[in-house]
């Protein structure tokens, strides 16, 4: 995966502020959640409306901007991926797949 240089995440949260950057974060997860509603619905109706491509075009700029919330506060963010991830894992074990 490519991660944003921090000076970069730094110039973007002073130049527009965090409300902004997480105003801008909801607008591009509703953006994925678009296309690929619009891809499942293009496969099902074998329409070529959005392709796999503009899925991946949209993951990339939510990912882009899960970066610049994580660069807020990284000892957080990362505290909370580290619990989620580890419920993930007792979920899996409890359910027998790993």
């Amino acid at each position: 995966m490519i991660d944003l240089p921090t000076k970069l995440l730094q110039s973007l949260l002073d130049k527009y502020g965090d409300e902004e950057q997480i105003l801008q974060t909801m607008g591009e997860c509703g953006e994925l959640i678009a296309v690929m509603q619009n891809y499942l619905r293009a496969q099902k109706f074998r329409v070529k409306t959005e392709s796999w491509k503009d899925v991946v075009e949209e993951a990339v700029d939510v990912y882009f901007m899960i970066q610049q919330v994580r660069h807020a506060n990284p000892k957080m963010f990362d505290a909370v991926c580290r619990q989620k991830l580890k419920n993930v894992y007792i979920k899996l074990e409890v359910e027998n797949y790993i």
